[in-house]
């Protein structure tokens, strides 16, 4: 399924159903506030700009989850690679209509979406642990442009 279709079909979900989504500083969350410091029921967040409270918190954080939450011992954060390789048009035109392949040792190839092919290698996942013994994602930023 086209991942653009799927995220803007589960976004506009949300908003009719009145999520709201706040992003740049108002939405960086740097802490989860507790209740009474009892470290047992999240109250809110804290964030670049300031406090956000609210009746129902997810912490949806994915492999970040270690920098909210003292998870020592108890999480490790994997990755799948994933490479979008731009398509000439000619490449594009000849692989329109390419089925999805999953190969058992060179991984799986999807087929174009926009011009680009989506590669994503087979590979038990990549971690990468501190001395702690949790594990933090590493950032694209953080990776010479030709990492995978």
């Amino acid at each position: 399924m086209n991942a653009i279709k799927s995220l803007t079909a589960l976004t506009n979900e949300c908003h009719r159903l009145g999520v709201k989504f706040i992003s740049g500083p108002a939405g960086t969350v740097l802490a989860p506030l507790f209740t009474d410091g009892t470290k047992i029921k999240v109250a809110g967040v804290q964030t670049q700009n300031g406090a956000l409270l609210a009746e129902t918190v997810v912490l949806a954080c994915g492999a970040w989850l270690p920098t909210m939450l003292d998870t020592d011992g108890q999480v490790v954060a994997k990755a799948w690679t994933l490479a979008h390789l731009q398509l000439s048009p000619e490449e594009a035109v000849a692989f329109k209509n390419a089925p999805v392949i999953n190969n058992r040792e060179l991984g799986y190839f999807f087929e174009p979406q926009n011009g680009r092919l989506k590669i994503a290698p087979q590979l038990p996942g990549v971690s990468c642990p501190l001395p702690s013994s949790f594990s933090l994602l590493r950032l694209q930023a953080h990776q010479p442009p030709t990492f995978i």
